[in-house]
C-alpha cells in the first residue's frame, strides 16, 4: 500500500494496523518497505510525513466468508491521533475441486501415468482481481504436479471439458508419476508459478512396496546350503549399499549385491541350515540398505 503524509518510521520498522469489518475490530501489521519525498520536496525524514510517500507491506487479517469492505486505519506510534484511512474490498473465491486420481496407488518406482481430475469454477478468472491465478486459463508450462511435497511429476497435459455443474469446468490433467523413496500415502500438490494451490479436499496417492515375485526353488531341505534366489519387483530407484535375506530369522548368505533396474531385482543366495522342528512354511526377510535413505524391508 502506498501512502502519503504518514509521520516517519524508519524502512524495515512496523506498524500498527486497525482493520474494522462492521463492529469487529482487528490489528495487525505493516511494514515500512520505502519512503520517497514527493517534487518539489525532498526530505524523506519530515517527522510528520508532509509530502512523503510511504510503501507499506501489509499482512491482512481474515475476513471470514463472503464480500464487502473494511476500513483500515494506518497511523505511528508517536501520532496516533494522525490517520491514515484506506478502504479495502474483498471476496471470497470458490477454490477448486477435486474429484478423483486414476489410479490412486502405483508403485515406488514410478514412471507410469495418472490421471487427476479437478473442476475449477467459471468465475476462477475472477481472481486476478486479487493477483491469483486459475488452472483454467493458466499456461500448463506453469503448472506442476508435486508427489510427496519435493518429487515432481513430468509430461504433463491438461484437457478442459464440460462439466454437470454449469458453475465448473472439468480439467483432467495428465502425469508421469514419479519415483518415492518409502511405501505409504503421500499427498500430492498441484502448483501455478511455485505456488501451492488450495483445493477443496487433499489430493492423497498410495505408493505400493515392493514384494517378492517369485522364489527359486520354492522348497527346500533343513539341512541349508541350498543356491536360492528371489525375484524382487518395484523396489524403486536406489543406491543399493548392502542387503540381508533370512529365512525364519536364520541369515543367508548373499555372496555379490545384485544387478537390478528400479522395477526389477534378482538376489542369488545360499540357504541356512534349520533344526528339524523347523520344518515347514518359512517366514523370508530381505532387508535393502540405501545410500540417503532408510532400510526398505520387504
Amino acid at each position: 500500500i502506498e501512502v502519503t503524509h504518514l509521520p516517519f518510521v524508519a524502512v524495515g520498522k512496523t506498524l500498527d494496523l486497525v482493520v474494522r469489518k462492521g463492529s469487529q475490530t482487528l490489528v495487525t501489521t505493516a511494514t515500512v518497505r520505502m519512503r520517497v519525498a514527493l517534487p518539489p520536496y525532498s526530505f524523506e525524514e519530515d517527522p510528520l510525513g508532509v509530502n512523503v510517500q510511504t510503501t507499506l507491506s501489509v499482512t491482512f487479517p481474515p475476513f471470514a466468508s463472503g464480500e464487502g469492505q473494511v476500513e483500515m486505519d494506518i497511523f505511528t506510534p508517536a501520532y496516533p491521533a494522525k490517520l491514515v484511512r484506506v478502504f479495502l474490498a474483498y471476496f471470497e473465491y470458490p477454490k477448486p475441486r477435486f474429484s478423483r486420481i486414476l489410479d490412486s496407488s502405483g508403485t515406488l518406482a514410478g514412471g507410469y501415468q495418472v490421471d487427476i481430475l479437478i473442476s475449477e469454477s467459471v468465475r476462477a478468472e475472477s481472481r486476478y482481481g486479487a493477483g491469483l491465478v486459475n488452472f483454467l486459463s493458466t499456461e500448463t508450462s506453469r503448472i506442476q504436479v508435486v508427489f510427496n511435497d519435493t518429487n515432481v511429476a513430468t509430461g504433463l497435459t491438461r484437457i478442459l471439458s464440460i462439466s454437470p455443474d454449469p458453475e465448473y469446468v472439468k480439467i483432467t490433467m495428465t502425469v508421469t508419476v514419479p519415483g518415492n523413496d518409502i511405501e505409504g500415502h503421500v499427498p500430492v500438490g498441484l502448483k501455478i508459478n511455485g505456488i501451492i494451490m488450495t483445493m477443496d479436499t487433499p489430493i492423497i496417492f498410495r505408493f505400493r512396496g515392493p514384494w517378492i515375485a517369485l522364489a527359486i526353488p520354492r522348497d527346500g531341505l533343513t539341512t541349508g546350503n541350498q543356491a536360492a534366489s528371489f525375484l524382487v519387483q518395484d523396489a524403486g530407484a536406489m543406491v543399493l549399499t548392502n542387503l540381508t535375506v533370512t529365512i525364519n530369522n536364520l541369515p543367508c548368505t548373499v555372496p555379490t549385491l545384485p544387478a537390478f533396474s528400479d522395477k526389477q531385482m534378482l538376489i542369488e543366495l545360499t540357504t541356512p541350515q534349520f533344526s528339524a522342528s523347523m520344518a515347514g512354511s518359512t517366514h523370508v526377510v530381505i532387508t535393502l540398505k540405501r545410500s540417503g535413505f532408510s532400510d526398505l524391508v520387504i
